[in-house]
């Protein structure tokens, strides 16, 4: 349990990174979100094998999971069902 804690931190640490950097505006799309998610982070869509690919309800659960952290630590606003993130920094 410790070990998958430690990555979710360090996801969301290379989220605020790539949030910080990229988003030129406040209010983005959560599909965007989304797409930065893969970008950044390209092993939320791997199994527990490197090379095997998740199924995509994995991934969306992931995306979710990673903005619900980010949503806790005060990095952005994220309600599920919204089709927007706002982002704090």
């Amino acid at each position: 349990m410790l070990k998958r804690m430690r990555l979710v931190f360090v996801v969301c640490a290379i989220m605020r990174c790539a949030l910080a950097n990229q988003t030129k505006y406040c209010l983005i799309q959560w599909n965007t979100f989304c797409d930065l998610c893969i970008q950044e982070v390209p092993t939320l869509t791997q199994g527990s094998n490197e090379h095997e690919l998740v199924e995509p309800n994995v991934v969306l659960k992931r995306q979710k999971a990673v903005a619900a952290n980010l949503h806790d630590t005060g990095d952005i606003i994220y309600f599920e069902g919204l089709e927007f993130v706002v982002v704090m920094m």
